[in-house]
């Protein structure tokens, strides 16, 4: 039988943790696992993997029961929903807690050979009898459960088997297989159900907590394996399996309420681009349109349609200051008859704007020069001049 590599030539690291474990069964000497730093660095770093994505997941959790709730057919369901909301933000530390205090204990354990993680256990239903205890809530729960391990596992094969592999040849004591490697999706999917054993929630919303993790953690998995087998093989660890990653995959998350900040920050320059963008493009539409009118003046089933220049035609016209145009305009608004002394609204479409404001420029061009109203506010008046002569035209709006 091939005999394992000495640990002084897998790792250049030259400090070394020593954590003791309980009696040995056999004989009744202490018996003391001596483990190489770079297994306590991989533990550490892919328990800070694990940190992240959970909390990228908890980020989500108010989230999606807000919106079960909002979506519920009763007052029931949606009360449910609002105080499973609650009980996951009061139980969420030591939830998590729980989580790495579990995945931390199947590291301790694996290099010990008379650990309960390296013992043969087979878990199976011995009769019909025994079945038939088994509530539906809990059946239903190792359902989901299973199924998380089986698609996690399947998607992770490659990923899962380098790192069993590089963590056998680490290992001295014991031979590391696809059961008793300590970050294994089985182990995390144990670890996360033991976990959450404290929430009372109707089952229907646990398995929403489960498929939450599925989704968070289990999905973003091979981020936690690649990271593993990249320390190990940079360290020499069977630096030469195929596909070996090159680097480390960032995991980092970000705090709750900055994450928060940020995305609504991010939906309100979305919406605000999005906003622009369609103004913009609406508003070269309207000057294209406008343009390939003006001077036209036309009429149609007794309606005018006029955009023609406001001013002098003159090359060497000056276009209006846009804070005189406003008083102008704010002026003849002002010199119009209030309406309630009106019998009849027509008046109101034989208000002459352009008229009136072209009259004005050529009492003051002995003074000013020859001015005119630049194209982009006399588009704007006469589009809404047009608008309004439609509306008076129409006899069926009051």
């Amino acid at each position: 039988m091939a005999q394992k590599p000495n640990l002084k030539c897998v790792s250049t690291v030259t400090a070394v943790e020593v954590e003791a474990t309980a009696e040995a069964k056999k004989g009744n000497a202490a018996q003391y696992i001596t483990l190489p730093a770079l297994y306590l660095k991989v533990r550490n770093r892919a328990l800070e993997d694990l940190h992240n994505l959970v909390g990228a997941m908890f980020f989500q959790v108010d989230d999606v029961f807000f919106e079960y709730a909002q979506k519920a057919s009763n007052s029931e369901d949606h009360d449910a929903c609002l105080a499973t909301m609650r009980e996951l933000r009061l139980l969420r530390k030591g939830l998590e807690r729980k989580l790495y205090q579990h995945v931390a204990r199947l590291f301790k354990e694996l290099p010990n050979p008379t650990s309960e993680l390296n013992k043969p256990t087979i878990k199976a239903i011995s009769s019909l009898d025994e079945l038939s205890l088994v509530q539906d809530d809990e059946l239903e729960e190792t359902v989901a459960i299973e199924s998380m391990i089986s698609r996690a596992s399947d998607s992770n094969l490659d990923v899962l088997s380098q790192l069993t592999q590089r963590l056998d040849a680490l290992t001295m004591n014991v031979t590391v297989t696809s059961a008793t490697n300590p970050l294994s999706p089985k182990h995390l999917c144990e670890a996360f159900q033991e976990a959450s054993s404290d929430l009372r929630c109707d089952i229907k919303y646990k398995l929403i907590v489960y498929k939450l993790f599925e989704r968070y953690v289990l999905k973003n998995f091979n981020r936690i394996a690649d990271n593993s087998n990249y320390q190990l093989a940079k360290a020499g660890v069977l630096a030469d399996l195929k596909n070996t990653p090159k680097k480390l995959v960032k995991t980092t998350t970000i705090s709750a309420s900055k994450a928060q900040a940020n995305k609504a920050q991010a939906q309100a320059q979305n919406a605000q681009s999005t906003g622009a963008q369609v103004a913009s493009a609406f508003f070269e539409q309207m000057q294209e349109l406008m343009a390939s009118i003006r001077g036209v003046s036309s009429g149609a089933a007794g309606v005018s349609v006029s955009n023609q220049v406001i001013g002098s035609v003159l090359p060497s016209a000056t276009p209006i200051k846009q804070d005189e145009l406003v008083n102008v305009l704010s002026g003849i608004q002002s010199s119009q008859p209030p309406t309630e002394t009106q019998s009849d609204t027509d008046w109101v479409s034989n208000i002459a704007v352009r008229e009136m404001l072209a009259n004005f420029l050529r009492e003051r061009e002995s003074k000013k020069g020859p001015e005119k109203v630049e194209e982009v506010d006399a588009d704007l008046i006469n589009l809404v001049s047009m608008l309004f002569d439609f509306i008076l035209d129409d006899k069926c709006l009051p």
